[in-house]
């Protein structure tokens, strides 16, 4: 019974939602938007210089994330890291970027 309960909240939220999705045009260009971050300490330097990553990173005392489309060789992937970390945001930079370079090695053997 959850489960179906779940599919139809979906389907009714999608029903509201595609008459106001982004026409390409404006798909694009928040696609361009997000090739040009200037923030590339997480996933983009989990890839080889030259891959194309589309990304959008977030901030705050206590959590760090960034979300990712790679446009790597073999695949174009999406990747989203969602970090806890108490104190200091930026303290799993490193574990976001290592976990990017073995999503990229897997899919790019």
């Amino acid at each position: 019974m959850k489960r179906r309960r779940g599919l139809l909240i979906l389907v009714l939220i999608l029903c509201f939602l595609l008459p106001v999705l982004p026409t390409e045009a404006a798909s694009q260009k928040m696609l361009s938007y997000l090739k040009r971050q200037q923030r590339r300490s997480k996933i983009p330097a989990g890839v080889p210089g030259g891959v194309v990553v589309a990304n959008k990173t977030g901030e705050t005392n206590n959590y760090t994330h960034d979300a990712a489309i790679v446009y790597s060789k073999n695949a174009t992937y999406i990747l989203v890291v969602m970090g806890s970390t108490p104190g200091s945001g930026w303290s799993s930079a490193g574990n976001i970027t290592s976990l990017s370079r073995l999503a990229y090695n897997y899919l790019n053997p």
